[in-house]
């Protein structure tokens, strides 16, 4: 009998520390790079959260086909 193993993503247990991103082309806006990411790799769209991160730092162009940027004191969608 063959099991199915689900990677296991690791989470930030420090939750003051995220900030929120948002996909300049779509306008949705995610709790943190992480999050960003996983809810992305689900849609079948290849992206690490830390290139999501250098691409809001200004150190990358785009992630995953996208551009991002911190979205500080801008409510979720």
């Amino acid at each position: 009998m063959e099991k199915t193993i689900k990677p296991i993503l690791r989470r930030s247990s420090r939750l003051e520390k995220r900030k929120s991103v948002r996909c300049v082309e779509t306008g949705i806006v995610y709790t943190s790079g992480r999050d960003a990411a996983d809810i992305l790799i689900e849609s079948k769209i290849s992206v690490s959260p830390e290139s999501i991160n250098k691409v809001c730092r200004g150190h990358q162009k785009t992630a995953g086909g996208y551009h991002w940027e911190y979205a500080d004191n801008v409510a979720e969608i």
